[in-house]
């Protein structure tokens, strides 16, 4: 018997990852890549490096568990890391002489 993924968990999709050592602390994650029988699953963090790599067993398992959740959308990004973004892009602009 396969195991079941839900339809929704395509590329793309963003997931919450719990830790079974640290269930407070959840990472957020985005599905970066689903190969093409969906045998396996790359997720990412919000910078595109790839952190964790599942079969579809192990996802099905952990999205069955609680381990992982679907996120229905993506989540907003942490005020500490807009701020960042903001003055970064700030520094990177050409400035008007």
């Amino acid at each position: 018997r396969e195991a079941d993924v839900p339809a929704e968990v395509t590329m793309g999709a963003w997931m919450e990852i719990r830790d079974k050592d640290k269930p407070e602390e959840p990472r957020i994650a985005k599905v970066l890549f689903v190969s093409p029988k969906k045998t396996r699953y790359v997720l990412s963090d919000r910078r595109g490096q790839s952190f964790l790599e599942l079969t579809r067993a192990e996802l099905a398992r952990r999205l069955r568990t609680g381990e992982v959740a679907r996120l229905a959308k993506e989540p907003e990004e942490p005020l500490f890391d807009r701020i960042m973004h903001g003055l970064l892009g700030k520094l990177r602009a050409p400035s008007a002489a």
